[in-house]
């Protein structure tokens, strides 16, 4: 058993005093609604205000918080479709990363089997499943 001298005691209560001042705490503040673990009760704060089930009128998806469903609405938008096959994305760079997988040419090869893929996170993907690395 390890006990602290008073200098090193007076230490770490000035920390924690400090810690708690800009949000940081020893115990690791929770979600009251879905249970995530912040490291600083501000974040907490933040995820508390956008946290809960939220459902699409559009369509009736649903979503676990009210940014994803803010995403997901811009796709009744239609601002980023697909001039290829019209699939509607809710961001430019979901429509981006979309738009590659038409391109004929994949410029991510498998060093395991040289198959190609147009999109990056599809090649780590196979690695994971078929090569287990």
């Amino acid at each position: 058993m390890h006990f602290l001298n008073l200098q090193d005691w007076n230490e770490l209560a000035q920390r924690q005093r400090e810690d708690a001042h800009c949000g940081l705490t020893t115990s690791k503040p929770k979600c009251d609604k879905c249970h995530k673990v912040f490291s600083r009760l501000a974040d907490k704060r933040y995820h508390q205000r956008n946290c809960g089930e939220s459902k699409c009128v559009s369509c009736g998806a649903v979503f676990s918080t009210k940014i994803k469903l803010k995403q997901h609405e811009n796709i009744h938008k239609e601002l980023y479709k697909c001039q290829s096959c019209g699939k509607c994305f809710g961001t430019k760079q979901a429509l981006d990363r979309h738009n590659a997988m038409h391109s004929s040419v994949g410029s991510f090869k498998c060093t395991k089997c040289n198959q190609l893929f147009t999109v990056k996170t599809n090649l780590t993907r196979h690695m994971k499943k078929y090569h287990h690395q």
